[in-house]
């Protein structure tokens, strides 16, 4: 397992309401220096393996965080209610990956103020999911 953060901008690659605002721009963890929006950055915050009395059950819980940057809130919010009707209760593949549930549990939104005070802050809606995939079951 790679990871699900990669799968998921595997699969949100393929999601053309998506990637009609922000094109290519998901990021893992942070925002490139200098970047174009709208963009995405994708955060794996946990992931909890689950076990069995004897080994690995082959479940995993993983709390995501997608947040969408853009400098105008309505387009943030816009590229945030994109990503949440792709994701909301998909089940299927993601890159990789095997997603078994995935449910919005927060939403939150921001305005990131610039540190030398000008108005040329970005907006930010961001995203928490929790989403249940399968990973390989390791034999000894």
């Amino acid at each position: 397992m790679a990871g699900i953060g990669t799968g998921l901008r595997t699969y949100l690659l393929t999601v053309t309401d998506v990637t009609d605002l922000v094109s290519s721009r998901m990021r893992p963890d942070a925002l490139t220096q200098n970047e174009t929006f709208p963009a995405l950055v994708i955060e794996e915050f946990s992931s909890d393996h689950s076990h069995t009395i004897s080994a690995s059950s082959g479940i995993v819980t993983s709390d995501i965080n997608i947040s969408c940057y853009s400098e105008s809130r309505l387009e943030a919010e816009n590229v945030a209610e994109k990503v949440r009707a792709a994701l909301q209760g998909y089940t299927g593949s993601a890159g990789s990956e095997t997603i078994q549930s995935s449910i919005l549990r927060n939403r939150a939104s921001a305005y990131m103020v610039p540190a030398d005070g000008s108005d040329g802050g970005l907006y930010v809606t961001a995203l928490l999911f929790e989403i249940v995939l399968t990973e390989a079951v390791p034999t000894f």
